[in-house]
């Protein structure tokens, strides 16, 4: 689901899991994640247990919203 809400909110979106089973006995299967707002797979860890460093660009992300302002199409809600 995480790159339709990349899409849905023309933003970067990540995932975060942990690996391992804790204290509880409860197991964990990582497949942290990071997705663009295209939806495109920027990062994808899998099962193992891993650290993966990259750069988001402030800069794509103004441009592609420049060419797609989708915004624009949103409600004005109040409280209240």
């Amino acid at each position: 689901m995480l790159p339709a809400r990349a899409i849905e909110n023309l933003s970067f979106a990540l995932g975060v899991n942990r690996v391992g089973v804790d204290g509880n006995q409860i197991s964990y299967n990582g497949h942290s994640a990071a997705f663009d707002f295209k939806g495109s797979k920027l990062v994808d860890l899998g099962e193992g247990e891993m650290i993966s460093v990259f750069k988001l660009s402030a800069t794509q992300l103004d441009n592609y919203r420049e060419k797609f302002p989708a915004w624009l199409d949103s409600d004005k809600f109040r409280m209240g």
